[in-house]
């Protein structure tokens, strides 16, 4: 939810579609991370029609800031690198 939030604060009036790239390298149990993922997108309030649209990747709708009518899309797309040591 933070990245989200970050994401957001970052466009201006003018953006309409971003991205969020993902990569995991501490996690040891990449589908557990999927999982939270996904469950978190879904429940979050300014998000609007959060598909999932492969195993690692969600796109959906979001305003912009909290209470706002300002909607951007975002795709969000999560890579595993975590190695075993």
């Amino acid at each position: 939810m933070e990245a989200i939030d970050q994401l957001c604060g970052y466009t201006t009036w003018h953006d309409t579609k971003t991205s969020l790239v993902i990569f995991n390298k501490d996690n040891k149990d990449f589908g557990a991370l999927l999982d939270s993922i996904n469950k978190t997108v879904k429940e979050m309030d300014r998000g609007k029609e959060i598909i999932r649209l492969g195993q690692n990747e969600w796109q959906g709708r979001f305003t912009k800031e909290k209470g706002s009518n300002d909607m951007l899309t975002i795709h969000i797309a999560v890579y595993d690198l975590y190695i075993k040591e």
